[in-house]
């Protein structure tokens, strides 16, 4: 369904776009059927939908993390967070063994998942950093950073990036723009 989706909303429009016409009115008429804006009248409308979106993604993303480690961690005593997400070669000493193809292999798999998941912490938390830059929210970062990631934990990475990114465009929808984009004079 997102293919045809895409090819109608995207890739028809565009290449419609760049069609000769002949007809200078057909050509204004296709350049502004091909730009999706909200309506001078309506500067916000398209916030609900970008609402309806984040939530349920945050929904989605907070079931698939529930419901894939609650089964996994339940079904098998023995196995724990640490097991999941540590590699099996970090001894008490930390010298690194290898004992099997499939253990490094991984290894390697937690390594990239644990850059990735700190870059992403990281993102979240610069977001909400940005937001105080620029004086849209005043937050605690430290704070902001503990519920990150208890929220990962809990919710998982996908759903806390959601959660982050739907207050950040929460804070940033109630921006109030310049007509004059120069910079004021000193």
């Amino acid at each position: 369904m997102l293919l045809p989706a895409l090819l109608l909303g995207y890739l028809l429009p565009t290449l419609l776009l760049f069609q000769e016409y002949t007809d200078h009115r057909l050509a204004d008429a296709m350049t502004i059927l091909c730009h999706r804006t909200p309506p001078a009248g309506k500067p916000m409308a398209d916030i609900p939908s970008l609402k309806a979106v984040y939530v349920s993604s945050f929904c989605a993303a907070a079931f698939i993390h529930i419901f894939t480690l609650s089964p996994a961690l339940s079904r098998y005593p023995n196995l724990t967070l640490a097991k999941i997400f540590v590699p099996y070669s970090i001894n008490i000493s930390g010298d690194l063994r290898f004992i099997s193809v499939s253990e490094r292999i991984r290894s390697l798999w937690l390594a990239d998942y644990w850059v990735i998941w700190t870059a992403t912490m990281a993102w979240c938390v610069l977001a909400v950093w940005d937001m105080n830059r620029v004086d849209r929210a005043r937050v605690n970062l430290r704070v902001v950073f503990v519920i990150v990631v208890l929220g990962a934990v809990a919710l998982g990475p996908g759903a806390t990036i959601v959660a982050v990114w739907y207050w950040r465009e929460e804070k940033m929808a109630k921006v109030l723009f310049r007509k004059d984009w120069r910079s004021p004079t000193k």
